[in-house]
C-alpha cells in the first residue's frame, strides 16, 4: 500500500496544474482544423443521442423540425407540474459532500427521470469529488520535508473536473476540453461471421436510413418512413439542384435550360433557318438557276420580238408573267437567315403579292383566249373587248384586291419575330409569327381562288383551235399550283421550326417552277426548235383547216 501510495505521489507531483503551461495535442493538425470546421458549421448539429454513446449528426433544419415534432407530441409527452430534477440534484450533492455513498444507492437512479447526460454529470463529479478527496488527504498530511500548511482543494473542483479523465460505458473513456464541451470516443462496428474467420468492420455511424442525394437530384420524403429516410428524384425537365440534398429543384430561366447532370443551368441553343445549312444552300442555288432560266428566256422573247408566236401571246402579259415569277423566286432568300420583325412582314406580303400578280396573268391570258376565239366570227360584239386594255384591267382589279387584303394584315395585327422556347427542350427556336392568322390565310385563300377561277376558265377553253392552244398549258399549270398548295397547308401546321421555313420555300419555288415550265418552256421550244411553226402563214392554215 505504501507503495501505491509513493506512486501516486509522483504521479501527481508530475502534474501541472497550471493553466499557462503548453498543451500537447494528441491527435493531428488536420483532424483539430476538421473538428473546428465541424463546430462551426452552421447547417449541420452535432449532439450525443439522448441515450446510449451515439454522435448523432444532423441537418439543422431536420433537427429543429424534429425537435418541435416531438415537443408537440401530446400523445407521448405531458407537461409536468414540478421538476423531478430537483430532488436528483439534492442526493448528488449529498453524495458529493460526504463522499461515502454509492450513486446506484439513491433512489432516483434507478428512475426514468434522468437523461444519458445528467448520468454523465454524475459520473463525473463522482469521480472528480473522490480525485479531490484523495489528492486533500495526500497533500495535507504532514511530513517532515513538508510544510504543516494544509492545501485546501474543495475551491479547485472545476480545475480538476476539466483536465480529468473518467470511464463510462465499458471501454471508452470521456473528458473534457478547454472549451467545457464533452469529447467522447465512439466506435460502430458492422460484425459478421464467415466460416472459420471472424470479421469486424468499424464505420462512421450515420443519421440518416438513405443515401446523401446528389447535384441534379431531390429529396422525395416516403410515405410512413422516417423524416431521415427519403429517395433520390431527378429533377424534372426545365429544372437544377445545385446542392446535395435539395429539398427542392429551381426551374431555370426562359433563356436556359438544364445540363445533362441537370445541376447547372446553360445557354439554350438558338435554332433557325440560317444561310449556312445545307437545305439553305440548296434553295438558295435552285433559286438562283431558276432567276438565270428566266433571264434566259427574257432574252429569247426580246430577240424574237415580233415573232408570230410571242405576239400572238399578249407580249405584255408574258413578260408581266416572268417579271413575277422571277420575283417569286428571289423572295425565297427572304425566307432564310435570322428572323427579324421586317422580314418576316416582307416574306408573306412579297410572294403574296407576286404570286397574284402572276395568276392575274394567266387568268387575265386566258379571257384573252376565250374573246379573241369569240372575236373572229363575222359581226361578233366581243371585238370591242379585244385588246390591252382588258388584260391589263383584268391583272390591275384582281391583283387590287390582294394588295388591299395585305395592307389591312400589316395595319390590324403584322407579323413579327417570336421566340419559341418549348416546342424542343433546350432550343430557342427564333421564328416569324403570322400576327394575324386570318390575314395569312386571307392571302393563301385570295390566290387560290384566282388559281381555280383561271383553272376552271382554261379547263373550258381547252378545245379551241391550236392557234389559241395555250389554256391547256394554263389548265396543267393551275392543276400543279393549286395541288402544291393544298399539300402545303397540312404540312405547314404539322411542322415545327426552321421545318416550317423549309415547306413554305419548297412550295414557293415549286409552284413558281411549275409556272415558269408550263407556259413558257413549249413557246422557247418552238422559237428555238421549230422556227417553221413560227410563222403567219402557219396560223392562218390552222385557221382555215379548223374553219373547213
Amino acid at each position: 500500500m505504501d507503495m501505491f501510495q509513493d506512486l501516486v505521489e509522483q504521479d501527481l507531483k508530475k502534474l501541472n496544474t497550471s493553466t499557462t503551461g503548453r498543451i500537447k495535442w494528441n491527435i493531428s493538425l488536420e483532424e483539430r482544423t476538421a473538428l473546428r470546421s465541424l463546430r462551426s458549421a452552421t447547417n449541420i448539429t452535432i449532439r450525443q443521442a439522448d441515450k446510449g454513446g451515439s454522435v448523432v449528426v444532423m441537418n439543422t433544419a431536420d433537427y429543429i423540425a424534429e425537435a418541435k415534432r416531438q415537443l408537440n407530441d401530446c400523445e407521448t409527452y405531458s407537461t409536468l407540474s414540478f421538476n423531478p430534477q430537483d430532488k436528483f440534484m439534492k442526493a448528488i450533492e449529498e453524495l458529493v459532500s460526504y463522499g461515502e455513498e454509492q450513486l446506484t444507492d439513491i433512489e432516483a437512479f434507478n428512475q426514468e427521470l434522468h437523461t444519458s447526460n445528467m448520468l454523465i454529470a454524475a459520473h463525473a463529479l463522482s469521480f472528480a469529488s473522490g480525485l479531490m478527496h484523495f489528492m486533500q488527504t495526500l497533500h495535507n498530511k504532514p511530513t517532515a520535508e513538508r510544510n504543516k500548511k494544509v492545501i485546501q482543494f474543495r475551491y479547485q473542483l472545476h480545475h480538476v473536473l476539466k483536465g480529468m479523465k473518467f470511464p463510462m460505458q465499458g471501454p471508452f473513456m470521456k473528458s473534457f476540453d478547454l472549451h467545457g464541451e464533452l469529447v467522447s470516443s465512439y466506435q460502430v462496428i458492422n460484425v459478421y461471421v464467415q466460416p472459420n474467420q471472424f470479421i469486424a468492420i468499424a464505420k462512421i455511424p450515420r443519421a440518416q436510413c438513405s443515401d446523401n442525394c446528389l447535384r441534379g437530384f431531390r429529396k422525395a420524403t416516403k410515405p410512413g418512413a422516417p423524416f431521415c429516410c427519403y429517395d433520390c428524384v431527378l429533377c424534372s425537365e426545365g429544372e437544377i439542384s445545385n446542392i446535395t440534398d435539395s429539398k427542392n429543384c429551381i426551374r431555370c430561366p426562359d433563356l436556359e435550360s438544364p445540363n445533362e447532370k441537370r445541376n447547372q443551368c446553360i445557354a439554350k441553343s438558338i435554332e433557325f433557318l440560317s444561310y449556312n445549312d445545307v437545305i439553305s444552300e440548296l434553295f438558295s442555288f435552285i433559286s438562283l438557276v431558276l432567276v438565270v432560266l428566266i433571264l434566259l428566256i427574257l432574252g429569247v422573247f426580246i430577240s424574237h420580238w415580233n415573232t408570230t408566236i410571242v405576239r400572238a401571246n399578249n407580249r405584255s402579259l408574258s413578260f408581266l408573267l416572268l417579271v413575277s415569277i422571277k420575283l417569286s423566286f428571289l423572295s425565297v432568300f427572304l425566307f432564310l437567315g435570322r428572323p427579324v420583325d421586317i422580314n418576316c412582314m416582307l416574306r408573306n406580303i412579297t410572294f403574296g403579292i407576286t404570286f397574284s400578280i402572276a395568276i392575274s396573268s394567266l387568268l387575265a391570258k386566258t379571257i384573252m383566249v376565250y374573246v379573241a376565239f369569240k372575236a373572229t366570227k363575222p359581226g361578233s360584239s366581243w371585238r370591242k373587248w379585244v385588246g390591252a386594255n382588258m388584260s391589263n384591267s383584268v391583272v390591275l382589279f384582281c391583283s387590287s384586291i390582294q394588295i388591299i387584303i395585305c395592307m389591312t394584315w400589316l395595319a390590324i395585327s403584322p407579323p413579327f419575330q417570336e421566340l419559341d422556347l418549348h416546342t424542343y427542350p433546350g432550343t430557342i427556336i427564333i421564328q416569324c409569327n403570322e400576327g394575324s392568322a386570318i390575314g395569312f390565310y386571307s392571302v393563301i385563300g385570295y390566290m387560290g381562288l384566282l388559281a381555280a377561277v383561271s383553272f376552271v376558265l382554261a379547263f373550258l377553253a381547252r378545245t379551241l383551235p391550236d392557234s389559241f392552244n395555250e389554256a391547256k398549258y394554263i389548265t396543267f399549270s393551275m392543276l400543279l399550283f393549286c395541288s402544291v398548295w393544298i399539300t402545303m397547308i397540312p404540312a405547314y401546321l404539322s411542322t415545327k421550326g426552321k421545318n416550317t421555313v423549309c415547306v413554305e420555300i419548297f412550295a414557293i419555288l415549286t409552284s413558281s417552277a411549275g409556272l415558269l415550265f408550263c407556259i413558257f418552256l413549249p413557246k422557247c421550244y418552238i422559237i428555238l426548235f421549230k422556227p417553221e411553226i413560227n410563222t403567219k402563214s402557219h396560223v392562218i392554215g390552222n385557221k382555215a383547216l379548223y374553219s373547213t
